[in-house]
């Protein structure tokens, strides 16, 4: 009697351990998914800063400089704070991944052990570190823009 009592549970264990694997891999891939919409949110604001920028720097308003610089502050702020919510969004990708990996411990098949060693047999780039150019690239941009407007209206008279 005391043998299948172990075995349910044990088996009720494996389930519960199963289910909470699957509900930690599926939150995995839901924060990925958020990902993907905020950076596609932060390059359509970019795209619209960029398009505002020429349209400013192409018109007759009669502070257009001042515009433009206001302009590419507002963008480098963004950029920085695009930056910041990549790196946020590593680390809870980092901690998910860590109660998964603690979770596969105890399973047959270990899919994300696995995965990460494929990875880093083809010497495969972090993507939270790609993923940080596009942002770090835009505020050396704007930055620059400032700096030369700036330069510009003081030694160039413009």
């Amino acid at each position: 009697m005391e043998n299948s009592e172990n075995k349910k549970a044990m088996a009720n264990d494996s389930y519960t351990i199963l289910e909470m694997y699957k509900l930690h891999t599926e939150m995995a891939d839901r924060i990925s998914q958020r990902r993907g919409v905020a950076n596609n949110l932060f390059v359509t604001i970019n795209t619209s800063i960029i398009t505002a920028s020429i349209f400013v720097f192409g018109s007759n308003l009669p502070n257009r400089y001042i515009t433009l610089i206001a302009i590419w502050i507002l963008g480098i702020v963004l950029s920085f704070v695009w930056k910041n919510l990549i790196e946020s969004y590593k680390k809870l990708n980092t901690a998910k991944f860590k109660a998964i990996d603690v979770l596969e411990k105890q399973l047959p098949v270990k899919f994300y052990e696995l995965e990460y060693k494929a990875y880093k047999e083809i010497k495969r780039k972090d993507f939270s570190d790609i993923e940080k150019y596009l942002p770090t690239i835009l505020m050396i941009v704007y930055s620059s823009a400032v700096v030369l407007v700036i330069f510009s209206l003081i030694y160039c008279k413009i």
